[in-house]
């Protein structure tokens, strides 16, 4: 008996439609790695400004504590809320709303700064081991948080998500 290998019009056919079938494969996949990488182009210049604010914490001979807010950005931020921790707790404190005057605008390039006196160094620690997080909006209307030196990220709308940034997931009011 023997074997029917088709016609040649039906092996063009299924290897035409395998390289079909491959190519918008192919194509798919492309499109998804591009809107990936324009997805992470997007949010990297989300971040941008949001980068360029820092924080800095120096003691006093009066046994004060000064924070520095710095805003090397190209325009104002909101500073929100100022959160600390000691070197080896697990939460931070959050500075009552009258020092840190919740609400208050930082321009561009410039540097706002926060008299905190003890006995929050005391509750705390020493200041070389203290972390700070400061909470913001910056420039376009966005949120963000950034603990020390670490990336900022981007805190959404409780409508968006429900979840609180990481480091805030637990914490005390002073």
């Amino acid at each position: 008996m023997a074997v029917d290998w088709g016609s040649l019009p039906d092996w063009l056919a299924g290897i035409a439609g395998t390289i079909v079938a491959g190519g918008l494969f192919w194509e798919v996949r492309q499109r998804r790695l591009a809107d990936a990488r324009a997805d992470a182009e997007r949010r990297d210049a989300e971040a941008s400004h949001a980068r360029l604010v820092s924080t800095h914490v120096e003691t006093t001979l009066d046994d004060r504590c000064i924070l520095r807010v710095v805003n090397d950005g190209p325009g104002p931020i909101q500073v929100i809320e100022i959160w600390f921790r000691a070197g080896d707790a697990t939460t931070f404190d959050m500075i009552t709303t009258e020092v840190i005057r919740g609400g208050t605008t930082i321009p561009a390039s410039s540097l706002s700064q926060f008299d905190v006196r003890t006995p929050l160094v005391d509750v705390l620690g020493e200041v070389e081991d203290l972390e700070v997080a400061v909470e913001f909006i910056d420039l376009h209307g966005f949120q963000w948080s950034r603990v020390g030196m670490e990336q900022p990220q981007r805190v959404l709308p409780l409508a968006v998500s429900e979840s609180k940034p990481r480091w805030k997931r637990a914490f005390r009011r002073s």
